[in-house]
């Protein structure tokens, strides 16, 4: 059963951004704590964690701040679901993949659609009689400079993690990269 919500795109530039300073904050806060086990006795490497744990609070502040548009259409499609369901941080942490993944410029990203399955996964036989379970899915469109999210459905779960249509300049741009590398 497919379970969709209409929305108007989300622009989520704000929100990766502020996702990635989240991830580089929380990725410090982990390095100083190391630091401060490894080191007890230093005074410096204390005061550098508190410092690191205040970046990390600010970083959560903004997080929290521009993904709520987010959060709040994912309340609304996933309301009824309780498992294989998706997060804000899922979604950037995926369309961050997909960038690192296509290794081409934001130039030529522009028109690149992305339809992802957070869970992807494949099932046993029993399922066959009752049907696959369901998964949220989230399509996203890039429009040069940054993702957009276009919608937020729940459908029958897949193997294939992600469908991404690359526009005639996107796919000229990948050949190229995979043509030097």
């Amino acid at each position: 059963m497919l379970t969709t919500t209409t929305f108007k795109p989300i622009n989520l530039a704000n929100a990766m951004d502020a996702f990635k300073n989240l991830c580089a904050a929380e990725s410090h806060t982990a390095f100083e704590k190391k630091m401060v086990t490894d080191h007890p006795q230093s005074v410096s490497f204390a005061a550098e964690l508190e410092r690191a744990k205040a970046n990390e609070d600010f970083a959560r502040t903004s997080w929290t701040a521009h993904s709520a548009d987010l959060e709040n259409a994912l309340i609304d499609t996933q309301k009824d679901a309780r498992v294989r369901t998706i997060t804000a941080e899922d979604i950037c942490d995926d369309l961050s993949e997909v960038e690192t993944h296509l290794r081409i410029s934001k130039s030529a990203m522009k028109g690149v659609t992305v339809t992802i399955n957070h869970h992807a996964q494949t099932f046993p036989n029993a399922y066959k009689r009752k049907g696959n379970p369901e998964s949220t899915y989230f399509t996203a469109e890039h429009n040069g400079k940054n993702w957009r999210l276009t919608g937020i459905y729940r459908d029958t779960c897949l193997a294939t993690k992600a469908r991404i249509s690359l526009t005639d300049e996107a796919k000229a741009a990948v050949i190229r990269n995979a043509e030097t590398f």
